[in-house]
């Protein structure tokens, strides 16, 4: 609990030095660092984050047999609806009755007040041998002067005692710049393009190994567009990956992304991540990452982090730091930083 406490006054410390650092891109509304720290090798391991996007089948199945349900809510994202809120709230035209362009100006504000609420919760329910999760909206980062952000449903089901399947739906929209960034300038002039996707993911879970095969499909109206560390895919692609646990504190992980498309510039895109845990005291457990990969110009990529999970207050929380590190030049060094509490 001390070292909880300690880490967190440093993350809430250190957030306003970093975010204005020229040397990373800083992520951190509702993005899982653990991922990042990975190098998106994670299409075999269990979790709730943006790794169900690449594996549905990842999202653990408890065979309960009553209905549960678990709620994540990410406190940075509380943070930034606040701020937003107080943006949005000081740019509505209060006496919009008076035309119809000033009440386009309010809806418009209202729609971008309303996305960053949903940004805060995730909700996950757990029956039999089934979970089904919501993911109002999750941002995908982005290197590129714009943001996009999708909309998730998400099933798994187990079956055979070692195998899992899942299938997700996603809703895309991409703006032409970072508007859920509550310190840009509030501005209706926004273009927006908007799209579905979805993939279907199987994982084979031997305890010490773990294979998957998983496909995705994307919009073709955002994801030409799309560039950003750790992602090296597109549409139509199916991927396999692998885990295996060298010991209790010790394992790594593959993806071998895209090899159904030998022409195309992310033709067998590797990740590979290690993951230490350096201690284990209950619930209570702290990570640390390493990881590389390679993007479609096949630039490498390093990749570290540091996570610690634990209970406050009854309430399990996650707190993580991940770094990118370009090899080549330092313009796409990123970092990534989460705090979710789950209830």
């Amino acid at each position: 609990m001390k070292i909880g406490i300690i880490l967190i006054f440093l993350f809430i410390l250190i957030i306003p030095g970093i975010s204005y650092s020229s040397l990373f891109n800083v992520y951190f509304w509702n993005i899982d660092s653990e991922e990042f720290g990975l190098a998106g090798s994670v299409s075999t391991r269990s979790g709730y984050g943006y790794g169900l996007n690449f594996n549905p089948a990842t999202l653990p199945v408890y065979k309960n047999r009553k209905y549960k349900s678990m709620r994540q809510i990410s406190l940075i994202n509380a943070f930034r609806m606040v701020s937003l809120l107080v943006r949005e709230a000081g740019s509505l035209p209060y006496d919009a009755v008076d035309s119809d362009e000033k009440w386009e100006d309010t809806k418009h504000h209202l729609k971008w007040s309303f996305y960053s609420f949903l940004s805060i919760y995730r909700i996950y329910n757990f029956y039999r041998n089934f979970t089904f999760a919501f993911i109002p909206l999750q941002e995908i980062p982005s290197i590129r002067d714009s943001a996009i952000s999708s909309s998730s449903l998400v099933l798994s089901a187990k079956f055979g005692g070692i195998f899992s399947i899942g299938i997700e739906g996603n809703y895309y929209f991409m703006t032409d710049k970072d508007y859920l960034d509550p310190f840009a300038i509030a501005d209706k002039n926004v273009n927006t393009r908007e799209g579905f996707g979805g993939s279907i993911g199987l994982l084979m879970d031997l305890k010490n190994i773990k294979i998957s095969i998983d496909y995705r499909s994307l919009p073709s109206t955002i994801f030409p567009y799309y560039s950003a560390p750790g992602f090296p895919y597109k549409d139509d692609a199916l991927s396999l990956g692998l885990f295996y646990r060298i010991s209790e504190n010790f394992n790594i992980s593959f993806d071998l992304v895209n090899f159904n498309n030998k022409n195309r510039d992310d033709f067998l895109s590797p990740r590979a991540g290690l993951e230490w845990i350096y201690f284990n005291r209950g619930l209570d457990k702290g990570k640390i990452y390493f990881g590389a990969f390679m993007d479609n110009d096949k630039k490498s990529f390093f990749t570290t982090g540091v996570s610690l999970n634990g209970i406050m207050d009854g309430f399990k929380y996650k707190l993580g730091f991940s770094f990118i590190f370009d090899i080549e030049k330092s313009i796409d060094n990123a970092l990534v930083i989460s705090f979710v509490f789950s209830t």
